[in-house]
């Protein structure tokens, strides 16, 4: 889970609608657990309000 981070998560599951696509960049050999439970490539985010988004708009690709 992406504990913590409930209004990214709503802000990207609000957003799933439309649209718009998410990349994001990991730089490094960072733990980057929250931005591959963004990607949602494992199961579906869902909002605070227990709404899924309508499509993963989310890619994370680590870059070392």
């Amino acid at each position: 889970a992406y504990y913590g981070h409930e209004n990214t998560i709503d802000e990207v599951v609000k957003s799933s609608g439309l649209p718009i696509s998410i990349i994001i960049i990991g730089v490094g050999e960072a733990d980057f657990t929250s931005m591959e439970t963004l990607d949602a490539d494992e199961s579906p985010l869902r909002s605070s309000n227990n709404k899924y988004a309508e499509r993963d708009v989310v890619q994370f690709v680590p870059f070392n």
